[in-house]
């Protein structure tokens, strides 16, 4: 909670400078060349961890443009200009912000908001105005093909996809496989235990369960007493599967999760998400024993000159760093890029984007190694537009890291 705090506080300055125009503007930047683009993100509310890292991931991005001279576009510099709003982790305020940004006439791109929601409640304001969107919800009615928004972070569906197919690949060098799903005490997550182990089972994988219909019996809760805990764990052990696949466990809970099964004696693979972390280094030092997580974090020495310098930007303002700021730093960057392959015109209207959307393509901005992403058409397990954001496989253990299989969302 201190960790959030300390964030928001934080965040609450940098928006206030932004909101100012202090230290975002460069006097190389003409008086009037500016690139607006609207940011809804819950800054309070239930959705304001993920508020707070959309809003500094922009924040940081802009600034680092903006210290350089602006963003170049046909030969010409402009200011990036954020219009921050927090929509309080409520449907009807971020309405009131999405009809804002419309009547305004002038912002044409907007970040976020965070939430199935609160992102649905936006949709019909933004798409009847032709304003692109990356947003972070993930019901189907936000997926549509038709709409101007673009899903901004891979679902968890296509993440364990990738482990899956890693699996499958893999059954050579790992032995006879069987997996074991555990959930987080939620009813999404109990719907995505059903789905990764209908993959499992398709790739011809065996899939333990401790109840064939009752999907509750497979919740991992950590919060239950430490006895009730070493209980479930020991029936994970007796179960002699060599996989365990961690569904939806709350965020912040990994080491918990990793550390009650490695000193219970569990002794197979342990996969998870990474955005199950606190942070993206502490965290997995803290662990007891190997884990493998699938996400978006990538080894730093396979990371690019741009993003070192972000993250160092992030850290001296921020402080903390988190899993997910890998993944949302991607959002605005890929509108600048968008913007920037389109030229002057997609300064002033979204239109010539939104038209080249599907055959736009530019080199990953924060990785070393060449790798085309873009805004690509909808994918099997999404059916709307979604940055192709990579999606990497990674063993940690002891604190290192080695990426062992790599994916992207559109490939899923």
């Amino acid at each position: 909670m201190r960790r959030i705090r300390n964030q928001f506080i934080a965040t609450v300055l940098c928006v206030a400078v932004l909101l100012l125009g202090v230290g975002c503007e460069s006097e190389s930047v003409p008086e009037g060349q500016v690139l607006k683009v609207g940011v809804i993100a819950s800054l309070s509310g239930e959705g304001q961890r993920g508020g707070i890292v959309t809003v500094n991931c922009a924040s940081v991005i802009a600034d680092y443009y903006n210290e350089h001279g602006g963003l170049e576009v046909d030969g010409e510099r402009y200011r990036i200009e954020l219009l921050l709003r927090d929509d309080v982790s409520d449907a009807s305020r971020a309405l009131e912000i999405a009809y804002d940004f419309v009547q305004a006439g002038d912002v044409h791109y907007v970040i976020g908001p965070e939430g199935n929601a609160v992102s649905e409640a936006v949709a019909p304001v933004l798409d009847s105005a032709g304003i692109l969107y990356l947003h972070y919800g993930l019901s189907n009615r936000l997926l549509s093909s038709s709409s101007y928004g673009v899903l901004a972070k891979p679902r968890a569906i296509q993440l364990f996809a990738s482990v899956v197919d890693y699996l499958k690949e893999n059954q050579g060098d790992l032995g006879e496989l069987s997996v074991c799903v555990l959930v987080g005490a939620s009813r999404p997550a109990m719907y995505q235990k059903l789905k990764v182990e209908e993959m499992v089972e398709q790739a011809g994988i065996e899939v333990v369960r401790f109840a064939r219909f009752d999907v509750t019996e497979a919740v991992f809760d950590l919060s239950h007493s430490p006895v009730a805990v070493q209980s479930f764990v020991a029936r994970v052990v007796s179960s002699q599967s060599n996989v365990v696949i961690l569904c939806g466990q709350p965020h912040g809970t990994l080491s918990l999760a990793v550390s009650s099964l490695r000193e219970g004696g569990y002794t197979g693979l342990v996969i998870a998400r990474d955005l199950q972390q606190l942070n993206d280094a502490r965290e997995s030092r803290l662990m007891a024993g190997e884990v493998w997580l699938v996400g978006c974090s990538a080894p730093i020495e396979e990371r690019s000159d741009y993003y070192l310098n972000l993250k160092d930007r992030y850290l001296d303002t921020f402080s903390e760093w988190d899993a997910d700021v890998d993944l949302k730093l991607y959002a605005l960057e890929s509108v600048l890029r968008g913007v920037v392959h389109c030229g002057s015109e997609a300064v002033s209207s979204s239109e010539m984007l939104i038209e080249s959307i599907e055959t736009l393509n530019f080199p990953d901005p924060f990785i070393v190694e060449t790798r085309m992403m873009g805004l690509q058409g909808g994918t099997l397990l999404t059916g709307g537009r979604q940055l192709s954001i990579p999606i990497l496989l990674s063993k940690y253990s002891g604190g290192e890291m080695e990426v062992v299989y790599r994916s992207d969302s559109s490939s899923r």
